[in-house]
């Protein structure tokens, strides 16, 4: 026997003979048995323990009464809680001048362990970040809100499948309607955000703000607020943080499902604005000062719907219209001629756009025909059906830098892309030439009809189209838009101004109307039916409507986000990074890799997706979860 292997026998001796010798009441010897003493104070001590009835462990705490009514309360909280990352409480006893809260365990190492290896990539921190979002989404959304009060590290374990749990909701508490404080002051500096001072009452702008010193912890190793432009290099990570930590709760980000939505479709979305989801309330304080009024466009282009003839028609400028500063002279024409380009479209996967398994997934794959288009980031292949690599595509004429490359789209055997910072290119196969159709920042891309659709970061996540030539520029959609798709001449989206709305505008007419209302999240158009993430409404995670609204079909209870309806059937992401995969008309889901996945495209009988446990690194896996693989670009 080894001396380690000596101390810890008679290290558990001594202490199951302490606790079982009258330290514990006979009701908690009977159950529990102790492993260790993870927290010793004079009021209060933390066990690892085992459950004799089933060999799983648990967390045991000891408090001295006085304690007690906290206990009772974290007791009350987790009894009513059921949800991944949140710890069951299995029972409370009090006796004998002490209380006892037996609770899950989570194995693993907490964030602060995690991050004294090393700290992490932006990247890393957003995957991250979605994955403790959805636990407090479904925290504050209980009725009453629970309001955790102590975010840290030390309470964010990182347990061995990358899934995260929050821990120690000791001093957790219920949202109180019409107080103006808390009782006293709690939480670890520097954690506490400036109201649990005594100026206002913990709300969920209160973890909002824990949440973003946790970041600047992952991204730095230290929790100083200080000099973040210099510490954290990264423009759009470091926005996210001070949207966070505003000193007035109503600057911050005001929910959980707001800083997922400013990380954009898992991270790497950079072109959407961290400020988006309050751009509405903005433009207006903007339009009251006379800087900016929303019916005048910032650049003088022309805007829908009134003067939008809608998606199989270009609107070309009056010749008074001219390019403005950074745009190429491709952007607009002054001729008032109708530009070429146009297609009509014609069902088959010639004619796929992005439907064809990518919408709303930042396009890193698409399937073209027998082939397949494939993005890592910083190349594009393409690849045969059987995962092949054909050929690279040259991309030098995108000139991206460090941005990424995506928003794959293929329409009439032509390949077009975007790059976040620097436009959207065209890719002739024949010709083996790329070509640049607009030099400007741009989001999401689609196509529809012939024409390509955009969001425009410059004019607060707003729908433009443009020809296939690069033509034609109009704005297509005046709606503040979040999560948006474009569909058989339908611009789908979540009201920027009213979040609980899913709308639906007519681009040919300009009419919007609203088609579903809840807690929406990535509503993803296909074949008729449109399936969104719904974050609360009746317990459902995954609910679909007809594209006119109706009554919404549940579909699975999953938490779910990233869905990717296709003739493969409906993908999802649950848990943060599980991928799913179950029938369009509904059913038994299964999983389809055991990687942790971020974002993911369907193509060609595979599904690529960027391996959070490999370091976002691109791998590709079949659709019924065989040859899971590395993408390796390594042209033949």
């Amino acid at each position: 026997m080894s001396d380690a292997e000596e101390f810890l026998g008679a290290y558990h001796e001594s202490l199951e003979q302490e606790v079982m010798g009258g330290a514990w009441p006979d009701a908690i010897t009977a159950i529990y048995r102790p492993e260790a003493c993870l927290k010793l104070s004079p009021s209060r001590q933390v066990y690892l323990v085992t459950d004799k009835r089933t060999g799983g462990r648990a967390i045991l705490r000891v408090s001295q009464l006085d304690w007690d009514a906290r206990i009772d309360a974290e007791y009350s909280i987790l009894s009513r809680l059921s949800f991944p990352g949140v710890p069951k409480a299995y029972g409370t006893l009090v006796k004998d001048g002490h209380s006892y809260l037996a609770r899950e365990y989570f194995p693993g190492e907490p964030l602060d362990q995690v991050i004294a290896k090393g700290t992490m990539s932006p990247s890393q921190i957003y995957g991250l970040t979605r994955q403790l979002c959805a636990i407090l989404t479904y925290l504050h959304a209980q009725e009453p809100p629970v309001i955790h009060r102590d975010i840290k590290p030390q309470n964010i374990i990182m347990r061995p499948d990358g899934t995260l749990g929050l821990t120690d909701f000791g001093i957790a508490r219920t949202f109180k309607e019409g107080s103006t404080s808390d009782t006293h002051f709690v939480g670890t500096m520097p954690y506490v955000p400036p109201e649990q001072y005594g100026y206002a009452q913990s709300s969920p702008q209160t973890d909002i703000y824990a949440l973003g010193i946790v970041l600047i912890y992952l991204a730095t190793g230290s929790p100083d607020r200080q000099n973040l432009a210099e510490r954290i290099p990264d423009k759009h990570l470091r926005e996210l943080i001070e949207h966070c930590i505003a000193f007035d709760p109503a600057d911050r980000l005001q929910s959980a499902d707001e800083v997922v939505k400013a990380i954009g479709s898992g991270g790497r979305n950079r072109g959407r604005l961290i400020g988006a989801v309050a751009a509405g309330a903005l433009v207006l304080a903007l339009a009251g000062v006379g800087i900016w009024r929303l019916a005048d466009s910032p650049d003088g282009e022309s805007k829908g719907p009134a003067t939008n003839p809608g998606p199989t028609a270009v609107l070309s400028p009056s010749a008074d219209q001219s390019p403005t500063d950074g745009e190429s002279a491709t952007d607009e024409t002054a001729s008032g001629t109708p530009s070429p380009g146009q297609s009509a479209r014609v069902e088959g996967p010639d004619q796929a756009g992005n439907l064809a398994g990518n919408i709303l997934n930042e396009g890193i794959a698409v399937e073209a025909g027998n082939t397949i288009y494939v993005s890592d980031g910083e190349s594009i292949w393409q690849l045969s059906l059987d995962g092949t690599v054909l050929r690279e595509i040259p991309t030098e004429e995108a000139e991206c830098g460090g941005s990424t490359l995506r928003g794959l789209n293929f329409w009439d055997g032509q390949l077009y892309f975007t790059c976040d910072d620097t436009g959207i290119y065209h890719y002739d196969p024949a010709a083996n030439r790329t070509t640049t159709l607009l030099s400007e920042n741009v989001g999401d891309m689609y196509i529809d009809d012939g024409r390509i659709y955009f969001i425009r970061t410059a004019d607060w996540l707003r729908l433009y189209s443009i020809g296939l030539d690069g033509f034609g520029k109009v704005r297509a959609d005046d709606k503040l838009a979040l999560f948006s798709a474009v569909y058989r001449g339908y611009h789908f989206f979540i009201d920027g101004d009213d979040e609980s709305r899913v709308m639906r505008t007519d681009l040919a007419t300009g009419e919007t109307k609203e088609i579903y209302s809840g807690e929406p999240t990535y509503p993803t158009p296909y074949e008729g039916r449109l399936y969104i993430g719904e974050l609360s409404i009746h317990g459902q995670g995954l609910v679909s409507v007809d594209l006119d609204g109706g009554d919404p079909q549940g579909m699975t209870d999953d938490f779910a986000i990233q869905m990717v309806p296709s003739k493969d059937g409906l993908f999802y992401l649950t848990n943060g990074y599980d991928l799913f995969r179950m029938p369009l008309e509904g059913g038994q889901p299964a999983r389809v890799t055991p990687n942790a996945v971020g974002f993911y495209c369907v193509a060609g009988g595979w599904v690529f997706y960027e391996n959070a446990d490999a370091f976002d690194a691109l791998w590709m896996v079949r659709l019924d979860g065989s040859d899971d693989h590395p993408f390796e670009p390594v042209s033949t």
